[in-house]
Protein backbone atom coordinates (compact mmCIF):
# COMPACT_ATOMS: atom_id res chain seq x y z
CA UNK A 1 0.00 0.00 0.00
CA UNK A 2 1.62 3.16 -0.79
CA UNK A 3 2.10 6.14 1.63
CA UNK A 4 0.10 9.47 1.49
CA UNK A 5 3.21 11.32 0.16
CA UNK A 6 3.51 8.49 -2.47
CA UNK A 7 0.08 8.78 -3.42
CA UNK A 8 -0.08 12.83 -3.64
CA UNK A 9 3.13 12.16 -5.82
CA UNK A 10 1.17 10.33 -7.82
CA UNK A 11 -1.43 13.22 -8.42
CA UNK A 12 1.18 15.99 -8.72
CA UNK A 13 2.66 14.04 -11.58
CA UNK A 14 -0.56 13.55 -13.60
CA UNK A 15 -1.18 16.89 -13.17
CA UNK A 16 1.92 18.32 -13.61
CA UNK A 17 2.00 16.10 -17.21
CA UNK A 18 -1.44 17.29 -18.18
CA UNK A 19 -3.29 14.16 -17.22
CA UNK A 20 -6.24 16.07 -15.59
CA UNK A 21 -9.16 13.24 -16.59
CA UNK A 22 -7.00 10.60 -14.99
CA UNK A 23 -6.10 12.50 -11.73
CA UNK A 24 -10.14 13.08 -11.60
CA UNK A 25 -11.14 9.60 -11.68
CA UNK A 26 -8.45 7.87 -9.70
CA UNK A 27 -8.30 10.46 -6.88
CA UNK A 28 -11.83 12.04 -6.64
CA UNK A 29 -14.97 10.24 -5.31
CA UNK A 30 -17.93 10.90 -6.90
CA UNK A 31 -20.07 12.97 -4.65
CA UNK A 32 -17.07 15.59 -5.04
CA UNK A 33 -17.88 19.02 -4.63
CA UNK A 34 -15.15 21.66 -6.37
CA UNK A 35 -15.21 25.16 -5.15
CA UNK A 36 -13.34 27.80 -7.09
CA UNK A 37 -13.10 31.14 -5.97
CA UNK A 38 -16.13 32.82 -5.74
CA UNK A 39 -18.09 31.03 -8.40
CA UNK A 40 -20.61 28.42 -7.39
CA UNK A 41 -19.78 25.30 -6.25
CA UNK A 42 -19.48 22.52 -8.69
CA UNK A 43 -21.49 18.89 -7.17
CA UNK A 44 -20.60 15.91 -8.45
CA UNK A 45 -17.81 13.80 -10.68
CA UNK A 46 -19.79 14.09 -13.79
CA UNK A 47 -20.07 18.25 -13.80
CA UNK A 48 -16.37 18.21 -12.58
CA UNK A 49 -15.43 16.20 -15.39
CA UNK A 50 -16.87 18.22 -17.44
CA UNK A 51 -15.95 21.58 -15.86
CA UNK A 52 -12.30 20.13 -16.58
CA UNK A 53 -12.92 18.93 -20.16
CA UNK A 54 -14.01 22.14 -20.89
CA UNK A 55 -10.86 23.61 -19.41
CA UNK A 56 -8.65 21.48 -21.88
CA UNK A 57 -11.02 22.69 -24.80
CA UNK A 58 -10.48 26.18 -24.34
CA UNK A 59 -7.42 26.70 -22.79
CA UNK A 60 -3.98 26.56 -24.43
CA UNK A 61 -1.76 25.55 -21.57
CA UNK A 62 2.20 26.77 -21.79
CA UNK A 63 3.28 25.70 -18.29
CA UNK A 64 2.38 23.60 -15.04
CA UNK A 65 5.40 23.40 -12.72
CA UNK A 66 5.13 22.03 -9.25
CA UNK A 67 7.45 24.54 -7.30
CA UNK A 68 7.67 23.17 -3.86
CA UNK A 69 5.47 20.41 -1.46
CA UNK A 70 4.33 20.53 1.79
CA UNK A 71 3.20 17.19 4.00
CA UNK A 72 1.72 17.12 7.22
CA UNK A 73 0.35 14.04 8.22
CA UNK A 74 -2.65 13.73 5.91
CA UNK A 75 -2.75 16.80 4.46
CA UNK A 76 -0.75 17.94 1.44
CA UNK A 77 -0.39 21.14 -0.55
CA UNK A 78 1.62 22.27 -3.69
CA UNK A 79 3.05 25.41 -4.85
CA UNK A 80 2.11 25.57 -8.79
CA UNK A 81 3.31 27.95 -11.34
CA UNK A 82 1.30 28.16 -14.60
CA UNK A 83 0.57 30.12 -17.71
CA UNK A 84 -2.74 29.09 -19.10
CA UNK A 85 -4.34 31.08 -21.91
CA UNK A 86 -7.97 31.43 -22.73
CA UNK A 87 -9.65 31.04 -25.77
CA UNK A 88 -10.43 34.65 -25.42
CA UNK A 89 -6.56 35.19 -25.23
CA UNK A 90 -5.96 36.50 -22.02
CA UNK A 91 -2.92 34.87 -20.21
CA UNK A 92 -3.60 33.64 -16.70
CA UNK A 93 0.40 33.29 -14.86
CA UNK A 94 0.88 33.03 -11.15
CA UNK A 95 2.39 31.30 -8.49
CA UNK A 96 0.36 29.61 -5.64
CA UNK A 97 0.08 26.74 -3.18
CA UNK A 98 -3.35 24.80 -3.80
CA UNK A 99 -4.05 22.64 -1.09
Amino acid sequence: MATFKETANEFYELIQNQNFIEALDKFYDDNIISTDNSNESTRGIENVRKSVEDFIANTEIKKIELEETMFEENISAGKWHYIFTNKNLEVLTTSKFLF
